[in-house]
């Protein structure tokens, strides 16, 4: 398993499931972690909370890392990110 992908803030966190979607439609298996701990802001730090993009199999990285950078080349995600 190896990291991939976080936002810089939690109001950003819905690039995380963006990525997953187009991740999934490119069949690389891969999951989210601390996606749930928005509840524990306060008690963990703000870094801690923010949900967190992992490719789970190592042969796959390589291949996620082209799609996302090509996802966040794209128009589509200017348009999402900074509307």
């Amino acid at each position: 398993m190896k990291y991939l992908f976080a936002p810089n803030t939690l109001s950003e966190s819905s690039e995380v499931y963006a990525l997953k979607i187009i991740l999934d439609s490119e069949e690389i298996a891969c999951s989210i972690r601390n996606e749930y701990l928005s509840i524990a802001l306060g008690e963990l730090s703000h870094q801690d909370c923010i949900p967190a993009l992992w490719v789970l199999n190592d042969a796959d990285y390589p291949r996620a890392c082209e799609v996302m950078e090509a996802w966040r080349g794209s128009p589509v995600f200017f348009k999402v990110v900074c509307s």
